[in-house]
């Protein structure tokens, strides 16, 4: 019984972990586009969206990935890594 009520808590502070995590996702987003901003990309963008549970950024071309770069370490440095998709 013990046992069980500590798997049960432990679960519990997971959610409430991942869900207060979930909140402060988008602040953690501004803060890094902040941040390639002031690297001088002032035409990068990106949002979180709570629907897919994604962060979307609007650097696709070959020239912007120094602004995806910086983007994704910024964000990994703060505790919420993306990663790039493999093309």
């Amino acid at each position: 019984m013990l046992i069980r009520h500590a798997v049960l808590g432990l679960t519990l502070l997971l959610i409430s972990s991942v869900a207060a995590r979930a909140r402060e996702i988008p602040d953690v987003v501004k803060h890094c586009v902040g941040v390639v901003h002031s690297e001088g990309a002032t035409y990068f963008d990106a949002y979180y969206n709570p629907a897919t549970k994604l962060v979307m950024n609007n650097a696709y071309y070959n020239y912007q990935l120094q602004s995806r770069f910086s983007f994704e370490k910024c964000m990994t440095e703060q505790g919420i890594p993306l990663g790039t998709e493999k093309q």
